[in-house]
């Protein structure tokens, strides 16, 4: 299955903005609990256009951390009472059946705590650039090039098989014939995540959020942009910030 780059324009990155309303604590790990949400307003577009969640399939869209400036820490977890997050999608009609399930149905549940979504509004969206410095909002799950039923789990190891990796879906999954693109990492930090609902054990393992610069064809770092960086973005997985923009 390919993806022909036909739905990138103005209107596919959103913010949205959240406040609990019941609960308190949700796990460090809570990009799962998210994705499950999200899963469930996208019920229609999974439907009527395109399967969301299935062996075979690849993610089309990602989506930040929670971003807030209140957020605490504890020892079972983090309490934050509001905030937002940013979605992204390739494919706009996805951005508007997200917007259509959340006007449906604004509650997020993650565990024993609700949010409620109060506000859902255009958020930044890119140019046509060929190099951009970033920093990531959510971290990055890197497969390993050369063994790819494994993730990499050393800083040391996420530059060369994350563009390695990139490349790769860029000419296979995206068709970008000479995708051209070259990755430079810096301030690499491990961070657990979680990509099931299986054991824990099983379910879990790591991922790095950094900074770094980025240049290629415009059309491959769109691919990045809105689908986000590395494997299994649509769990909130690999979005990136814009910190500077550069032709």
């Amino acid at each position: 299955m390919v993806f022909k780059l036909i739905n990138i324009m103005s209107g596919n990155s959103l913010k949205i903005i959240m406040k609990r309303i019941e609960g308190l604590i949700i796990p460090f790990d809570y990009n799962y609990y998210l994705s499950l949400n999200f899963y469930e307003k996208l019920s229609l577009y999974d439907k009527n256009i395109r399967k969301l969640h299935y062996k075979d399939s690849f993610s089309l869209h990602t989506f930040s951390n929670f971003i807030s400036n209140n957020q605490k820490s504890g020892l079972n977890g983090l309490d934050i009472p509001n905030g937002f997050i940013i979605f992204r999608s390739l494919d706009k009609r996805l951005i508007d059946y997200l917007r259509l399930g959340l006007s449906i149905n604004p509650l997020i549940r993650i565990i024993n705590t609700k949010y409620v979504v109060t506000i859902v509004k255009d958020w930044k969206e890119l140019g046509d650039v060929e190099k951009l410095n970033f920093r990531t909002l959510s971290p990055v799950l890197v497969r390993d090039f050369n063994s790819k039923n494994k993730y990499v789990d050393v800083p040391e190891l996420v530059e060369k098989n994350l563009l390695a990796i990139t490349n790769w879906q860029l000419s296979n999954l995206f068709k970008i014939k000479s995708p051209n693109l070259d990755i430079k990492l810096k301030n690499i930090r491990r961070k657990t995540v979680r990509i099931s609902s299986r054991p824990e054990s099983i379910s879990k393992t790591v991922g790095f959020e950094f900074e770094g610069t980025m240049t290629g064809d415009p059309s491959a770092l769109k691919v990045i942009y809105y689908r986000g960086l590395g494997s299994k973005t649509g769990l909130g997985l690999g979005l990136i910030e814009v910190v500077q923009n550069a032709n």
